[in-house]
């Protein structure tokens, strides 16, 4: 376990893909955090987004029934500031950023009454 912790190029977001059962029992230390640099997140929140509609990933098409219905879901959000908690969220969009990989999803988090974007291959439904 030192091992994985003590290796600079294995980011927390990676650490708790591979481990996602582990990720809330063995928290590593924080590393470079792209989201952590200003200037990074400057640039992808201006980074045109293009909506998704359909998927062949069960998470997301469940996202997506939820933004049509407009029906809140529970989730389980494997990064951010406290890893592995439940959350209610109201979907509004699911997207890719131009330029960057992966999936978002922008929703209302209830618990934080703000909100939210968060990847989409980061979550699993509660």
């Amino acid at each position: 376990m030192s091992n994985l912790t003590a290796c600079p190029t294995l980011s927390r977001r990676h650490f708790l893909t591979l481990l996602p059962g582990l990720g809330v029992l063995f928290r590593p230390p924080r590393l470079e955090d792209p989201f952590a640099d200003p200037a990074w997140f400057a640039k992808w929140k201006q980074a045109p987004r293009h909506p998704i509609w359909e998927s062949d990933n069960s998470v997301e098409n469940a996202l997506l029934a939820a933004i049509v219905h407009a029906t809140p879901l529970r989730i389980r959000y494997l990064a951010g500031s406290d890893p592995g908690t439940n959350r209610e969220i109201s979907p509004a969009l699911l997207f890719t950023s131009e330029g960057y990989a992966g999936h978002y999803l922008t929703a209302h988090c209830h618990e934080r009454n703000a909100p939210r974007t968060f990847r989409a291959d980061l979550l699993t439904l509660a």
